[in-house]
């Protein structure tokens, strides 16, 4: 196959702020990739757009499309095609934009599974054997919330112990609506708003979340048979001021150092039986991170999300400080397809969890749940709530039913 157009618009993410649809057609087939934006963003995350969405639609229109259809080899016939065209778009980087590039290389690869007639997780593997379990936030706070929320962005519940994907989501559901109402009883002038990803946003301290998730999550078992486990994102950056983590609703008192936040996080995960516990620690604290995976002593996945952004560099250093367990896969914080494969490769050689997520300001592209699929990731972190997030677990329950009529 021959490129004929790469095709940009300027769409809306869920939250209403603006991102890149790419469109690539071949003389025989087409795809179509759009990808999301952060709002709780990591430093070292590679530029989304550098100028603007605009510029970089404009850039996608002229100059890349001339490239790819009258000055390059524009074949398209498999991923090592794919590399080496993501290869070219590298070189122009500052001012196409990382997401830019992702999602013509995300556009490419549904060419060839539009092409083959088959879905890209089946392009990408043939045979799978497991769909990823499901880690959802279902009370936030933090930057993805408002008003007097919790200082933790997330509190996540993870179904384990069901027969079938779609089991497991009906289960988060009854978990969601059972936390509205566990909400509306104990907290007072619960409005039943949510936040950024879905999650219901309520005026609370730090640990009553907890308390009700134990509650809903034990009501939701008894009806559903599925069991879970929590899990929190505490996005700890955004606490981090230079010197201290500040609260607004302590746990221990309102300014607490590293090794306060420290034991802190430790309490949280005994108190709690967490089993996950997300960027516990400001974005450069490497030694303090591997302080915590040390005193943890494998109880608990210790992630890195903000520490890592994706990146193999960061994730090297990480491993030799043995700084967590599990990492956070977020294919537009590095902005490349193949270094994003590269990412999970070096977490599965060192024994690491790889876990690809979302982002808060979501597309309705179903891609990470291909990826999820394809590339055997045990865990895919999507909110239950918005069709952004629904839609990639419709894929999944999708692909699962695909898998077990056996018609891979």
């Amino acid at each position: 196959m021959k490129i004929k157009g790469i095709y940009a618009n300027r769409i809306i993410t869920s939250t209403g702020r603006p991102t890149i649809e790419v469109t690539v057609k071949t003389d025989k087939s087409f795809g179509k990739a759009s990808v999301p934006t952060g709002t709780s963003v990591g430093k070292h995350e590679v530029k989304a757009f550098p100028k603007s969405v605009k510029a970089s639609v404009r850039e996608v229109n002229t100059r890349l499309n001339k490239l790819f259809t009258q000055i390059i080899d524009s074949s398209l016939n498999s991923l090592k095609d794919v590399e080496r065209l993501e290869k070219k778009m590298g070189l122009m980087e500052k001012s196409l934009g990382g997401n830019t590039i992702l999602a013509i290389s995300y556009a490419m690869i549904r060419v060839l599974a539009n092409h083959k007639r088959v879905g890209v997780w089946k392009l990408l593997n043939p045979k799978p054997k497991k769909i990823p379990s499901q880690l959802a936030n279902i009370i936030g706070g933090g930057a993805h919330s408002g008003g007097k929320s919790p200082d933790i962005q997330e509190y996540l519940v993870n179904p384990y112990d069901y027969k079938s994907f779609q089991q497991a989501v009906d289960a988060l559901v009854l978990v969601h609506d059972l936390a509205k109402e566990e909400l509306s009883r104990k907290v007072k002038g619960f409005s039943r708003g949510e936040g950024l990803e879905g999650a219901w946003t309520a005026n609370t301290d730090n640990t009553t979340p907890f308390e009700i998730l134990e509650t809903v999550c034990k009501k939701a078992t008894g009806r559903t048979g599925v069991k879970f486990r929590l899990g929190i994102d505490f996005a700890a950056s955004e606490l981090w001021n230079g010197k201290h983590y500040a609260y607004r609703h302590p746990i221990t008192r309102k300014r607490v150092g590293k090794e306060e936040q420290i034991d802190v996080v430790r309490s949280l995960v005994k108190d709690y039986k967490l089993f996950y516990v997300e960027d516990p620690l400001h974005e450069e604290d490497f030694e303090g991170f591997a302080e915590l995976n040390k005193k943890l002593r494998k109880k608990c996945l210790v992630c890195g999300d903000d520490l890592l952004v994706t990146s193999t560099k960061r994730l090297e250093i990480a491993i030799k400080k043995k700084s967590c367990n599990s990492a956070i896969v977020k294919p537009n914080q590095v902005g490349y397809f193949f270094k994003t494969l590269e990412f999970i490769e070096k977490l599965k050689k060192n024994k690491m969890t790889p876990i690809i997520s979302h982002r808060s300001q979501e597309s309705v592209d179903p891609m990470i749940a291909d990826l999820a699929v394809a590339y055997q990731i045990p865990h895919i972190k999507v909110g239950i709530s918005g069709g952004e997030r629904v839609e990639k677990l419709n894929e999944l329950m999708r692909i699962e039913q695909e898998i077990k009529s056996k018609n891979i």
